[in-house]
């Protein structure tokens, strides 16, 4: 399921206007960057960028702060940190806000430096074991009965794959993730290799997260005996489509 809006921004600076310079400026740079997980892709690609600018700009002492998308925008709006690579629209708005996780509008306090790429695929996985002893095809199946579920989903700081995606699904099938610890389920909170791990270990039913189109590791889950095909309903998806895509 695709969700542009989710991820149409991808980077904020508060480096103070004083620190700025032009195309011609072959000065060392001095920053540290956030955002990223320990692992993962976004940490490859955070240091890729460091690579870039240490390499143009000589001398440069680029480090990297583990983080996540919604820590990424806190640090570098509170001055731990000077540039996050990993924010999307979903963090973006509510920062501005103030809407949970965080406490207080960084409105003004960052700003937009750049756009990576323009959409991102929640995926929503559940392996056939746990769907067939609970008589599960589709979401509405799992907003009648209400079944026990280990949920594999990520961090409330992590938005754009929480309160972006997954949690808008739940809200339109009269449900949250509050429930899921009613109906005694648990949760296997982490970033989509933490969950698709959980998955392939038989520590997790579900999994709700951010992954590429062809990913090999949701191939293998399929070939394993996880069902990954789309349980969404027509109906919810052009709700949420309205609600979320630009394209």
């Amino acid at each position: 399921m695709r969700f542009a809006t989710i991820a149409l921004a991808l980077g904020a600076c508060v480096l103070p206007a004083t620190a700025l310079g032009d195309f011609n400026d072959k000065n060392p740079v001095t920053a540290t960057v956030t955002g990223a997980t320990p692992s993962g892709y976004p940490r490859t690609m955070v240091e890729g960028l460091n690579a870039v600018v240490r390499d143009a700009y000589p001398g440069s002492a680029v480090s990297f702060k583990p983080n996540s998308p919604g820590g990424g925008v806190l640090a570098i709006g509170t001055g731990q940190a000077d540039f996050t690579a990993t924010a999307t629209g979903t963090e973006v708005k509510l920062a501005n806000e103030g809407g949970a996780p965080f406490k207080e509008p960084l409105k003004g306090k960052f700003s937009y430096v750049m756009q990576l790429y323009d959409n991102q695929f929640i995926h929503f996985l559940m392996t056939r074991e746990w769907a067939d002893a609970n008589g599960i095809k589709s979401w509405a199946d799992i907003a009648a009965k209400k079944p026990k579920m280990r949920l594999a989903i990520n961090r409330p700081d992590n938005p754009q794959t929480t309160i972006g995606g997954p949690y808008e699904v739940m809200k339109a099938h009269g449900f949250s993730i509050t429930d899921i610890e009613k109906w005694g389920g648990s949760y296997v909170l982490g970033n989509s290799q933490i969950g698709l791990d959980a998955i392939t270990d038989g520590k997790a039913d579900l999994f709700m997260n951010a992954r590429n189109l062809g990913d090999s590791l949701v191939k293998d889950i399929a070939r394993m005996g996880g069902d990954t095909s789309q349980f969404v309903s027509k109906k919810v998806y052009e709700r949420l489509k309205g609600k979320f895509a630009k394209k």
